[in-house]
């Protein structure tokens, strides 16, 4: 005779991506708040020169192809697994650099390029940049926010 075994109930499962999903106007059209942990990386250290044969090239720096796996993996955390966003886009990066002489947009070209494929499909539909920089020894980390791009009342010279 076989053993008698009792019937544990099986948790019911939760969508967690469609839990925490934002309501959404359209789609495409809503905010990404990423945060990198970790020290933002410079394009002066992004790319060595290589020799190929008798010519010089330019390839990415192992420091690189790192920083952009972890702003990839943040990326696709804070897409909750949505479709890349569409239309125009407005893209601001705060780099916290533990110290305080660093270029203030130092990191955008490394992570705008990182965004491609989970948060837009092309770093082209970004209308606008905002980088900033701050100083934060104990917490170095890139804070990235992707929304759609509203365009300000254009200035025009009747109304200056």
């Amino acid at each position: 005779m076989a053993p008698r075994t009792r019937a544990v109930p099986r948790p019911s499962r939760v969508d967690y991506r469609e839990a925490d999903r934002p309501a959404e106007t359209e789609p495409g059209a809503f905010p990404v708040k990423i945060v990198v942990p970790g020290k933002p990386l410079s394009v002066n250290k992004a790319y060595r020169v290589v020799k190929l044969g008798t010519r010089a090239g330019m390839a990415k720096s192992r420091e690189a192809v790192l920083y952009q796996g972890r702003v990839r993996s943040a990326a696709v955390l804070a897409m909750l697994g949505r479709a890349p966003m569409t239309g125009d886009l407005q893209f601001e990066i705060v780099a916290y650099w533990p110290r305080q002489n660093a270029d203030s947009d130092a990191a955008t070209k490394l992570t705008k390029d990182a965004l491609q494929g989970s948060v837009y499909a092309n770093d082209r539909i970004v209308r606008r940049d905002i980088s900033e920089r701050a100083h934060d020894p104990l917490r170095p980390r890139v804070e990235i926010t992707v929304k759609p791009y509203s365009n300000p009342s254009p200035v025009t010279w009747d109304s200056i």
